[in-house]
């Protein structure tokens, strides 16, 4: 039986030198190729160039879609301002119309009602007269000189009495034909408030324009104009704030404008303040102003001051 177990004193040192092969390696330049042929076959994208012309070109793209919103918005806003002016004006002089047509009628009512009450105020004073010459002729006959004085003195008081009547009467019917004039006037002037305040809402929340020249006029008439602060509607806030270079460039002195959000501002309007003053141009207040010009103008009242 063979041993399994080599001992030190058996191993004998070998002097013929032992040759290990060394690995075969495949040639580089086959590596190279099919490496080559692999890194051609990779997909290629857009270079840096051509993926900045198309972002350019989306955003021009972009520009232009919004340009055309806006031009279309104006359009549309100046439609709507132009028909609602339109609207308003035959409105007013639908009005108008009807107020001169309520005004000849309560002036024709009111000199029918004196007529008659002049011709009523002539047949009592032809009557008075008539009594008075019958006492008068009956005095005259009794012959009495007391019977005299007191038929004098009867028919004088009834003559009085009568032209007090008249009076009277005449000035009631003044009286209600200035009613009826100044109950018409004012249901037409209420009218054409409201007329105004709709129209002025409806073109104030449309047309952008309105806040834009509102803040300009504002800012024209606000002195000490270094540091400025416009307060205006939120929904105008994004519309103010767009503008707020172009109002600055517009209107001399002012150095800068800061933009507050005011719910008590209706749109459309606004109120500008310095440190030396402030104006109010809310349309709620530009329309008191015109309707204290409207009452300032009224008929009854230049004929009162007449």
């Amino acid at each position: 039986m063979s041993e399994k177990v080599i001992k030190a004193r058996q191993i004998k040192e070998s002097v013929r030198p032992i040759i290990i092969e060394p690995p075969k390696i495949e040639s580089f330049s086959e590596h190279t190729d099919e490496e080559g042929e692999e890194i051609s076959k990779q997909p290629t994208g857009p270079s840096p160039e051509e993926i900045q012309k198309i972002l350019d070109d989306k955003r021009k793209e972009a520009e232009d879609k919004y340009n055309e919103i806006i031009f279309k918005s104006k359009e549309e806003a100046q439609k709507i301002k132009k028909e609602a002016e339109v609207w308003a004006f035959n409105q007013v002089k639908k009005i108008n119309e009807d107020y001169d047509t309520r005004l000849k009628e309560a002036d024709l009512r009111g000199n029918q009602l004196i007529q008659e009450a002049e011709l009523k105020a002539r047949n009592i004073l032809m009557e008075a007269e008539k009594q008075a010459e019958k006492l008068k002729k009956e005095a005259s006959v009794e012959g009495f000189t007391i019977g005299k004085e007191d038929g004098y003195n009867r028919g004088d008081e009834e003559v009085r009495r009568i032209i007090s009547v008249l009076h009277k009467i005449s000035g009631e019917f003044i009286k209600k034909r200035e009613t009826i004039v100044h109950e018409t006037e004012k249901a037409l002037i209420d009218l054409v408030l409201l007329i105004a305040g709709k129209v002025v809402k409806t073109i104030s929340e449309t047309s952008k324009r309105v806040i834009y020249d509102n803040i300009l006029a504002a800012l024209g008439k606000l002195k000490g104009r270094a540091e400025v602060t416009i307060r205006v509607n939120p929904d105008d806030i994004y519309t103010v704030t767009r503008y707020k270079k172009e109002f600055i460039e517009t209107v001399e002195g002012i150095e800068n404008i800061r933009i507050l959000e005011d719910p008590n501002v209706d749109r459309g309007g606004c109120i500008v303040t310095s440190e030396f003053g402030a104006v109010d141009a809310r349309i709620s207040t530009q329309l008191s102003e015109i309707e204290d010009q409207i009452k300032k103008l009224s008929p009854i009242k230049n004929e009162e001051m007449e």
